[in-house]
Order: structure tokens, then sequence, then C-alpha cells
């Protein structure tokens, strides 16, 4: 099963972006002074951001749910990421890499990609 076939919801509430192309990977990577992981490029080329198939990430140690957390969807690479990314930083978040997917319908959880070495 491909990539396409197994990871992505077709018509999920996180729509996907314009195509990756390698000049939307230069400007994220320049935007946020990173070099984003290829195992994610290659998720995000079958789908530029949008709703997993399977949401569930298996996680211990949360308060409000014991075993998991539920991805809602990843965010584009272009605006929708540099959004999330500047709305993360005002709400004070820690800066410790580049936000890529929220984890609630109310916006104030998400997941990063950690780049503190």
């Amino acid at each position: 099963m491909s990539a396409d076939d197994d990871f992505w919801l077709r018509d999920g509430s996180f729509g996907a972006g314009p195509p990756l192309t390698p000049q939307l990977i230069a400007d994220a990577n320049a935007r946020f002074g990173i070099e984003l992981p290829q195992d994610y490029l290659a998720v995000m080329s079958v789908s530029n951001g949008g709703t997993p198939l399977r949401d569930g990430f298996p996680v211990t140690g949360l308060a409000w749910a014991p075993d998991h957390i539920a991805i809602m969807g990843f965010y584009e690479l272009g605006e929708s990421m540099e959004i999330a990314n500047d709305i993360a930083r005002e709400a004070g978040y820690p800066q410790v890499g580049v936000y890529i997917a929220d984890c609630s319908p109310y916006g104030s959880d998400y997941i990063a990609l950690d780049y503190q070495g």
C-alpha cells in the first residue's frame, strides 16, 4: 500500500495545500531556520497537509488521554504552517523547532519537530 492509500484521509477537515515543490521546501527551511526531515517531506509530497486516515498516535503520561493523542491534521508547507507557528509563538509555546500538526479541535495543542539538539 502506498503512502497515498495508507496515510491520508480524502476530503478530511484539514485541507491540503498546493503540491509540494522544491521552492516550498526551501522557503520553509529558510523561514524556520531548519532542514525538514526527508521522511516527513516524503509523506507531505503525497498530500501537502491534510487529515491523516489514522488519527491516533500512542503516547503515555497525558492527563486527558492516558494512551494516545488525536491528530486533527497536518499543516500544509506554506501559509497555514507559518500562521500556526506564529500563533504558537504568540501564545507562549516553546520555540523548539517547527509546529507541523494540530491535536485539538480548539487549536491549542500542537505537534512539533524538535530541533533543540
